[in-house]
C-alpha cells in the first residue's frame, strides 16, 4: 500500500537522519 511505503520511506529518512544526528549531539 502507498501508506506502508510512505511509512518505510520516511522511517528510512529518519533512521539516516538519527545516524547523523546522534553523533553531534553525543547522546
Amino acid at each position: 500500500f502507498p501508506f506502508l511505503l510512505g511509512a518505510g520511506l520516511v522511517g528510512v529518512i529518519l533512521y539516516e537522519l538519527g545516524m547523523i544526528a546522534i553523533p553531534i549531539i553525543g547522546d
